[in-house]
């Protein structure tokens, strides 16, 4: 929790993709070819409990227009081989990641170890799985 940071839900999502180095491949049509993202051992152990997964929506279908203007922006995009790789971990702003249609996924694994770690703290030691209730 002390890597997400203490503000608020968008500050909070924006600290968790940088954090996991989340990026999309995409072929040069704009169709999505692969994603990756660096795991910490922090990550890896809320999955491993399964308290939470790292990213488990792919983006919604991007407009011809969009991946261009995505192709064009050298700090958030990187051409390698065939693939174009958008670097979502570079985004600092909420409005693509919610235009891609990720935001709320990456807000749901915020919300969930928020979750589990509210219930540690005030002494909820109980099983982990299956015990997850936010809206």
């Amino acid at each position: 929790m002390d890597k997400l940071g203490n503000g608020d839900e968008d500050s909070k999502v924006l600290n968790h993709l940088s954090l996991c180095e989340i990026e999309y491949e995409y072929t040069n049509f704009g169709v999505q070819h692969s994603s990756g993202c660096c795991i910490s051992d922090e990550i890896s152990l809320i999955e491993h409990l399964e308290i939470a997964n790292v990213l488990d929506s792919y983006p919604k279908l991007m407009k011809k227009r969009k991946f261009k203007e995505l192709q064009k922006n050298k700090s958030l995009s990187e051409k390698r081989g065939e693939v174009w790789t958008l670097l979502l971990y570079k985004i600092e702003g909420v409005e693509l990641l919610k235009e891609l249609g990720i935001y709320d996924e990456l807000l749901r694994f915020v919300k969930q170890v928020e979750c589990i770690y509210t219930r540690f703290i005030s002494g909820d030691y109980s099983q982990i799985k299956g015990r997850l209730s936010f809206a």
